[in-house]
């Protein structure tokens, strides 16, 4: 995670954030930010983590619990996170986009 990101959302200056693009080729996230995030930024409904790397299911499954209003998702080229993705199309989030 970059330094920049890391400020951005530990600041928990983003409670009302509705979308967030972190793309990067060389980002990683682990689930410990993923799960920062979902505390910042609750109220997130489309999240871009195009190329992103480094978190599992768990730290996908918690962003997901705790940003309830989630309609897209991109987690092209990166992740490690299958089994929640598989899961999202038909238990958690019936209407979201994932690409």
């Amino acid at each position: 995670m970059t330094w920049f990101c890391l400020t951005f959302y530990n600041s928990g200056s983003c409670p009302n954030l509705e979308y967030l693009a972190l793309t990067s080729v060389n980002m990683r996230m682990d689930d410990e930010d993923m799960a920062n995030l979902a505390k910042s930024c609750p109220k997130l409904e489309q999240l871009d983590l195009l190329g992103v790397r480094g978190f599992t299911d768990q730290g996908l499954h918690e962003l997901l619990s705790k940003c309830k209003n989630m309609k897209f998702l991109d987690l092209s080229y990166g992740g490690n996170a299958r089994e929640t993705v598989k899961q999202l199309k038909v238990i958690i989030l019936s209407n979201v986009n994932i690409h």
